[in-house]
């Protein structure tokens, strides 16, 4: 396991105007969801609501993502919306439970709209569609989480932005390589760090284990990082999905990819049916200032979680000011038969299961394998600050309590103002320092020439 740490560089006593009356910036928002045995049957329910406003036009990327427990012969559909009496038409992933022991289920879904200035609403909504045997109850722990990405910042700077493909792939065939089902391209006016993400829901063939991932080259195998699904019968044969990758890029075009194939266990009928999203979130190196994003890779084989939480994944960032840090801990588990394992992204080691977490169950020896998607955001203050992956074999503990961990951890800060420093208040120059957060070495640069001498004070907040 390994530790990242993020320093902020802070700029002081510059001459000039004050960028932040008129540059707006990303944010984020996120609301908790602790929905107990709520009726699914009929219409579509809202388990969650966030209320934001937006200073300017830009996009906004809305992720429902948790657990959901419900009765066997029921197919739950949850999505991220923009509207509250949205239909299973405009998107979704679904779960099912197998019996009514294996009856929990992590799903993650991904919706991105362009907006406006002004006041908008986006909500997490949950229905038992289609699929109807079961009592229509179901439980859903979760999160509903909105980042806001401006279309312009401060005139002449980069920034940080979103892009997001819907996907809707039936019935490919993805035996033998690797097959393409999305697609990103856009041009980076200056180096910094993409987070990719696929999620979604895949429909398979029994006997078949579909591997999924995002990726930054269509030539991926699935050696390059992946999560994986098996349908459980003929029947239950949906399964929700989530992966994530992050990359450093130079400046110029790049292309980002969804990809999947059937891959090792190749029994079924090679064939899938994939719904999801792409999405890729762009943080330039200059604009620390702004937002900025850094993610640590997770790859834990058969690692002992019962008994205690069990750390997979830390990050520490040295914050200059308050805001908004989101936390996301994707991927998949493989687990034993008999075994209950939670998973969560946390602000603490000593994080226990009813912090809030998502969590899933083997199927059998064999389909044992569950990708999974748990997000929390906490208010912090300038300073230091820690982030936890933790996993953990709880309540049900007749299997091994043994289970194997891949997948990652993304940390997201989104600053309560637009400067670098609170006590920034003029810019005359067009000065930038990068990269920032730096990990020793960073570059003062401005870009308007001088008339008169100006004090540039370039300090680490660990003094």
């Amino acid at each position: 396991m390994r530790k990242l740490c993020y320093l902020f560089s802070l700029l002081c006593f510059l001459l000039g105007w004050n960028p932040a009356a008129t540059a707006a910036k990303p944010e984020a928002w996120q609301l908790g969801i602790n929905q107990t045995q709520i009726d699914l049957s009929g219409n579509p329910v809202v388990v969650g609501q966030i209320a934001a406003t937006f200073a300017q036009p830009g996009t906004v990327i809305v992720t429902f993502d948790g657990t959901c427990i419900s009765s066997p012969g029921d197919r739950i559909v949850l999505a991220a919306s923009d509207q509250p009496d949205w239909s299973p038409n405009d998107g979704n992933t679904s779960v099912e439970a197998f019996d009514d022991d294996r009856n929990r289920n992590p799903f993650s879904h991904t919706r991105a709209y362009s907006v406006g200035a002004g006041s908008y609403d986006f909500y997490a909504v949950a229905q038992n569609y289609v699929e109807t045997d079961g009592n229509g109850i179901a439980s859903i722990y979760g999160s509903l989480s909105v980042k806001f990405f401006p279309d312009q910042v401060l005139a002449g700077e980069a920034r940080p932005e979103a892009f997001f493909q819907g996907i809707s792939q039936t019935n490919i065939d993805l035996e033998g390589s690797a097959v393409v089902v999305g697609e990103i391209s856009f041009e980076a006016p200056q180096s910094g760090r993409v987070v990719v993400r696929f999620d979604g829901k895949c429909i398979a063939s029994l006997g078949d284990r579909i591997v999924l991932a995002a990726s930054d080259h269509a030539g991926w195998t699935p050696n390059d990082g992946n999560v994986g699904i098996e349908a459980s019968s003929d029947d239950v044969n949906r399964k929700s999905f989530a992966h994530s990758r992050s990359y450093l890029i130079g400046p110029g075009n790049h292309t980002f990819y969804a990809v999947a194939q059937n891959y090792v266990e190749t029994d079924g009928s090679g064939i899938a049916s994939i719904y999801g999203g792409l999405t890729v979130e762009y943080y330039p190196d200059l604009a620390g200032i702004y937002a900025f994003s850094a993610q640590e890779a997770i790859s834990e084989t058969n690692i002992e979680v019962l008994g205690a939480p069990v750390t997979v994944a830390s990050t520490q960032l040295n914050l200059p000011e308050a805001g908004t840090v989101l936390l996301r801990f994707d991927g998949e588990i493989i687990s034993s038969p008999g075994d209950r394992i939670v998973a969560a992204a946390a602000d603490t080691p000593d994080w226990s299961p009813n912090d809030g977490n998502v969590s899933m169950e083997a199927f059998s020896s064999d389909v044992n394998q569950n990708s999974f998607s748990h997000t929390r955001a906490y208010a912090v203050g300038p300073g230091l600050h820690s982030f936890y992956a933790v996993v953990e074999n709880y309540v049900e503990t007749n299997g091994s309590g043994i289970a194997s961990v891949y997948g990652s951890f993304t940390v997201e800060f989104f600053p309560e103002t637009t400067t670098a420093t609170s006590e920034l208040t003029d810019l005359s120059p067009s000065l930038k320092v990068f990269p920032n957060p730096t990990e020793g070495i960073c570059t003062v640069r401005i870009g308007t020439p001088l008339t008169e001498p100006v004090k540039v004070e370039v300090i680490n907040t660990d003094g």
